[in-house]
């Protein structure tokens, strides 16, 4: 009888940590994740405004590719300052990514410390 309780709440906590380990895992992996784009959204806030103007108009997407260039001709058409808005926009794209990344980076890390 002893043994049977002592095996029950030995099995519960095994379980437990079970699940602790796996949680312990996929955080490992997220934060791993995160750091792999906050690299790459940090290359992109290090790139000349050429390089940044390229992303935001061709690296996107189609879709992105066609609202860039209507943001840029009608920018151009009523300021006469489309390519600087158009950088504008991308440094403002690019660290706004840079910023939820560290927060998430930082919310993970914290959590992780708790645990």
């Amino acid at each position: 009888m002893f043994q049977n309780k002592l095996l029950l709440k030995f099995a519960k906590v095994s379980g437990f940590f079970d699940i602790l380990e796996d949680i312990l895992e996929h955080i490992f992996v997220n934060i791993h994740s995160i750091q792999k784009n906050l690299q790459f959204w940090q290359s992109k806030a290090e790139g000349s405004r050429g390089q940044k103007l390229y992303f935001m108009i061709f690296e996107r997407g189609p879709r992105a590719f066609v609202d860039g260039i209507v943001q840029l001709i009608r920018n151009c058409i009523s300021e006469g300052s489309g390519i600087q808005n158009l950088y504008c926009s991308a440094t403002s794209h690019i660290y706004d990514r840079i910023k939820i990344l560290i927060s998430l980076r930082f919310a993970l890390a914290t959590f992780l410390a708790q645990v």
